[in-house]
C-alpha cells in the first residue's frame, strides 16, 4: 500500500497509529533527493502500480507529489492500495523545501542522497536506511513485499538490501515533529504561523510541554555531539515558535553580551546566542540532576570557531594557501595540505559540500588544530621527518600561556561529546576557562583574523 504526504505532523500521526503499526509487516519512508528527478519523476509515474504491488502487508510512504487530476482520484477512494494523507489536495506545498530537511534530521540522514528508511513498525526507533535510486526502486520494491507476505529473515533482507542500522533519539524526534504540527507547511523558521492550534494557550502549552522534554533529554547521557547539535536545534524551533507566533516577533528572552563580543566572528556570536539564552532557561532547574555536556559543546564550538578562524587560517598561509584569497574557503590549488603530528595526519584544507553543491572548508576540531600549532611551531615533533613549513616567515606564535587554556578546554569538550555525564563542577570550570579566554586572548586572535581575512567577507 503506498501513502503520499505533505506535512511532517501527518508522520507523526501514522507513527502513533496503533493500527497502521500492526497491520503491515514492513513500514518503509522514501525520502529523496530534491535534486534527484529521475526518482521523483520514476515514483510520480509508477505510484499506483507500487501501491498494487506491496497490497495489505508492505506500507511505503512517500512525499514527491502527484498532479492534481491524480490526486483527486486517489482522494476519492478510486484506487484499494493508494492514499493521499495532505493538508489540502489543491494547495500542495513545495515538500523538498519544507519537509524534506526535517525528515533527514529527524531520522539522521545524509544531506545528500536518496533512501529507503525501513522499519518492522513506523514506531520503531530501530530502523534501517538503504540507498535508493530509479533504476533500484522497482527491484526493492519486490524483495520488500516478498519479504511481507512471507515474514523471515528480516537481518538477511536488510544485508541484500545493503541497509544500515541507525536510532532515533526519539524524545527530540517527538518533540520536532509536534512543533512541526504548530507551523504552516509553508512557513519558514523566519516566518512561522499557527496552523493546527487556533489558540494562543494551547500553543503556549505545547511549547511549555517540549521545554519540559528539553530538559529531560539534558539529564540523559550525551555520548556524542550530534545528540547535543539536535538538542540545541529543538531549541532554536522552540524559539522561533514563541518569538515569532505567539508575541509577534518580540523575543521571549535576552541573551546578555559576554565580554569582548564585537571580536567575536558572527557565527560565534550565534552560538553565543543561544547558548546565554538557554543557560538562563535551565537556571531554575535542579542543577544537581542536570547533564551540562550540551552547554560544555556549545562553549566549545564558540573556542574552536574562532582558533579556525585564526590560528587555523595562519596555518593554511604558512603550508602556501593564499590569503585572503583563500580566507576560510577551500583552495583547489592545495587540495592535500595537511601537518603530519604525532598523532595524526591533520588536514587543513578539507572540504564539505553546502546545500547549493559547492565546497565549503572544513573546520579542525579543538584538539587536532593544538596538536598541529605546536607541530608547526617545533613543539611537538612531526611524524614525516621530511615535512616543512613551506613559508615560515607567515608564521606567527601565539601566547605560550595560552597553550593550557586551549588544551584544558579541548578536554573538556572531548569529555562533554563522549561521557556519560558531566556534572555541574565541570560546567562551572569550563565557564571559568572560557572567560579568561575571552578576557586574555580573543583580541590576539582577533588581530590575527584581521591580518588574514579581506574585511568581514568570509567570518
Amino acid at each position: 500500500m503506498g501513502f503520499i504526504l505533505n506535512r511532517f505532523d501527518k508522520l507523526m500521526e501514522l507513527k502513533r497509529n496503533r493500527s497502521i503499526n500492526e497491520q503491515f509487516k514492513l513500514t518503509a519512508i522514501i525520502v529523496h533527493d530534491p535534486n534527484d528527478d529521475d526518482l521523483k519523476v520514476h515514483i510520480r509515474d509508477h505510484f499506483l502500480e507500487f501501491a498494487a504491488i506491496t497490497g495489505e502487508n508492505f506500507l511505503f510512504i512517500t512525499f514527491i507529489q502527484p498532479p492534481k487530476e491524480y490526486a483527486d482520484a486517489i482522494s476519492r477512494g478510486e484506487y484499494k492500495y493508494a492514499k493521499l494523507l495532505v493538508s489540502d489536495s489543491t494547495q500542495l506545498s513545495d515538500t523538498d523545501k519544507t519537509i524534506n530537511p526535517l525528515i533527514r534530521e529527524f531520522y539522521n540522514l545524509p544531506e545528500y542522497g536518496s533512501y529507503w528508511v525501513i522499519a518492522k513498525k513506523l514506531s520503531d526507533n530501530e530502523v534501517f536506511k538503504v540507498p535508493i535510486t530509479s533504476g533500484s526502486l522497482p527491484y526493492q520494491i519486490l524483495d520488500l513485499t516478498s519479504y511481507c507476505n512471507c515474514p523471515q529473515d528480516f537481518e538477511g533482507l536488510i544485508q541484500k538490501l545493503k541497509g544500515e542500522s541507525i536510532i532515533i533519539k526519539e524524545m527530540i524526534g517527538d518533540s520536532l515533529l509536534k512543533l512541526v504540527s504548530l507551523i504552516s507547511p509553508s512557513s519558514t523558521q523566519d516566518k512561522c504561523r499557527l496552523y493546527a492550534y487556533s489558540q494562543c494557550e494551547t500553543a503556549k502549552k505545547t511549547i511549555y510541554e517540549e521545554k519540559q522534554k528539553l530538559l529531560a533529554v539534558l539529564k540523559q547521557s550525551s555520548d556524542d555531539e550530534d545528540l547535543a547539535d539536535k538538542v540545541f536545534e529543538l531549541y532554536k524551533v522552540i524559539e522561533n515558535v514563541h518569538m515569532n507566533v505567539l508575541n509577534e516577533g518580540q523575543h521571549t528572552s535576552n541573551y546578555v553580551q559576554c565580554e569582548n563580543y564585537r571580536l567575536l566572528a558572527v557565527k560565534s556570536q550565534k552560538f553565543w546566542n543561544t547558548y546565554s539564552r538557554l543557560s538562563q532557561f535551565i537556571e531554575n532547574a535542579s542543577r544537581d540532576e542536570l547533564d551540562y555536556s550540551a552547554f560544555i559543546l556549545y562553549l566549545g564550538k564558540i573556542v574552536e570557531t574562532e582558533l579556525n578562524l585564526s590560528v587555523c587560517q595562519m596555518l593554511r598561509q604558512s603550508m602556501g594557501i593564499d590569503m585572503p584569497d583563500f580566507y576560510n574557503r577551500y583552495c583547489y590549488k592545495a587540495d592535500k595540505t595537511v601537518i603530519p603530528t604525532e598523532n595524526k595526519d591533520v588536514p587543513l584544507n578539507k572540504y564539505i559540500k553546502s546545500e547549493d553543491g559547492k565546497k565549503q572548508l572544513k573546520g579542525v576540531p579543538l584538539g587536532d588544530l593544538l596538536h598541529a600549532y605546536k607541530t608547526a611551531v617545533g613543539e611537538e615533533y612531526s611524524s614525516d621527518r621530511n615535512w616543512y613549513i613551506f613559508k615560515p616567515d607567515n608564521l606567527k606564535e601565539i601566547s605560550e600561556e595560552f597553550l593550557p587554556l586551549w588544551a584544558n578546554i579541548a578536554k573538556k569538550r572531548n569529555d562533554a561529546a563522549h561521557s556519560r555525564s558531566v556534572n555541574v563542577d565541570a560546567f562551572e570550570n569550563t565557564k571559568e576557562l572560557f572567560k579568561e579566554f575571552l578576557k586574555e586572548y580573543i583580541s590576539e586572535l582577533y588581530q590575527i583574523k584581521e591580518k588574514l581575512r579581506p574585511g568581514n567577507k568570509h567570518s
